[in-house]
């Protein structure tokens, strides 16, 4: 039998285990080609909701989406042409389709999708070398920008250890490593902690 990989192991493609450089460890920003489908089965999972007959599409939530990123819909065949509208954002707009993905993160728990669903699509934005990950800081979880586990798991002892001073510190974390970085705002929150 054969030993199984470490946790620490990637699988890696043959073409790129050569040794030449080939960018494949890099990370990705926007929604590289590679995610488009895996990122919409993710999403198009979370806008259905369970119902005594099986589960149906929720306008609510599309509403709730096209409300907080400032986006428009086309609602003119109810909510199946405005969940187009969404999906056509994969391909015109990634931006604002991260803006969605993170919106849905952040909502998760309010729609019972939970951690499993997190730990999912965590996996399939580490998988496809996105730059942009899920992380849970201060009961909250959102898209951020990966950094190395070792800073991140540093950042989250320290933010649990200091109390006050922590929750400005991830408020700080948040602003520096969110979807709209803000690094004058980042600087303030850790002036605060200190």
């Amino acid at each position: 039998m054969l030993p199984s990989p470490s946790v620490e192991q990637q699988w890696v493609p043959l073409s790129a285990r050569d040794g030449a450089d080939t960018g494949y460890g890099a990370l990705h920003d926007g929604v590289p080609p590679w995610l488009r489908a895996s990122l919409w089965a993710w999403v198009d999972a979370r806008i259905y909701v369970a119902s005594p007959t099986g589960s149906s599409l929720s306008a609510q939530l599309l509403q709730e989406i096209e409300r907080a990123c400032r986006l428009e819909f086309d609602w003119q065949q109810d909510q199946y042409s405005a969940r187009s509208s969404l999906r056509s954002l994969l391909e015109t707009d990634p931006e604002k389709f991260l803006d969605a993905l993170d919106f849905l993160v952040y909502r998760a728990d309010a729609y019972g999708q939970g951690a499993y669903a997190l730990q999912a699509l965590d996996g399939i934005l580490e998988q496809g070398g996105s730059e942009w990950r899920v992380a849970t800081r201060d009961g909250e979880s959102r898209l951020e920008q990966r950094v190395e586990d070792s800073v991140g798991i540093a950042m989250d002892e320290v933010i649990a250890r200091t109390g006050r001073a922590g929750q400005y510190l991830a408020l700080a974390w948040k602003e520096l490593y969110g979807r709209n970085p803000n690094p004058s705002g980042a600087y303030r929150e850790s002036v605060k902690a200190v």
